[in-house]
């Protein structure tokens, strides 16, 4: 729901966000203020709010003289990124594993399902989005408020990532098997576990993107750290 005192600033705000985690607005892309009025039909100060809210999450950067751009992608952030979701998924799998209540547990179920379907009928797009929900509704049933915010922020921003490996990559059914096997476990209530596993499905995850994404580092505007050369596929 839109806060009432600022219905277009905070919808400008919504719609942009979702292009931008679409890649409608791919890294590096100048957003210009005149065309995003265009776009969404709204005035430049709903605009500029909710470019200034996107800029504190890290999504878009301020150049003064050059406007709005949309943030590159770097590796050692991409990085770090991966290292904080390995430090909390493990905990957090397990106290949600123990505080869930058996409702939220069988509709986490029912949501591997919608994943399930979305694989089967090859719509990685749906799927992608529907795997982001996965790792959240696991950080919702801890019922920590700052756990799953951080969670989510730090999920937006891998999912662009993901967005643009999907392009080339469409090797994800090892990635699906992981998260039955996570819920798999929490539904048994094996804490100790399904956290282990979710660990270690993070790290898989990152290895893999990690190394896709050095591989394809000239061709998808990705900036390596410095001293690091792209590593060409052979």
């Amino acid at each position: 729901m839109s806060p009432p005192s600022a219905p277009l600033s905070w919808n400008a705000y919504a719609e942009l966000k979702q292009r931008i985690l679409r890649l409608f607005y791919p890294p590096g892309e100048n957003l210009l203020e005149e065309d995003l009025q265009k776009d969404l039909n709204v005035s430049r100060t709903p605009i500029r709010m909710a470019l200034s809210r996107l800029e504190q999450e890290g999504l878009v950067l301020h150049r003064p003289g050059r406007g709005y751009f949309i943030c590159d992608l770097r590796l050692d952030e991409i990085r770090s990124l991966y290292q904080v979701r390995g430090f909390l998924e493990g905990p957090a799998t397990v106290l949600a594993t123990q505080t869930a209540s058996q409702e939220e547990l069988n509709d986490f179920r029912a949501w591997i399902r919608k994943m399930d379907a979305a694989l089967k009928s090859e719509d990685f797009e749906n799927y992608l989005d529907l795997a982001v929900e996965f790792h959240y509704r696991i950080a919702v049933m801890t019922q920590n408020e700052i756990l799953c915010g951080i969670i989510k922020a730090l999920n937006e921003k891998l999912l662009i990532v993901s967005r643009i490996l999907l392009r080339s990559e469409k090797k994800i059914i090892q990635s699906h098997v992981e998260h039955h096997r996570i819920a798999d476990l929490m539904l048994r209530r094996d804490a100790a576990g399904a956290g282990r596993l979710a660990r270690k499905h993070v790290l898989k995850s990152a290895e893999r993107q990690f190394q896709l994404l050095k591989s394809k580092a000239e061709l998808l505007a990705v900036s390596l750290p410095r001293g690091e050369a792209p590593v060409h596929p052979a």
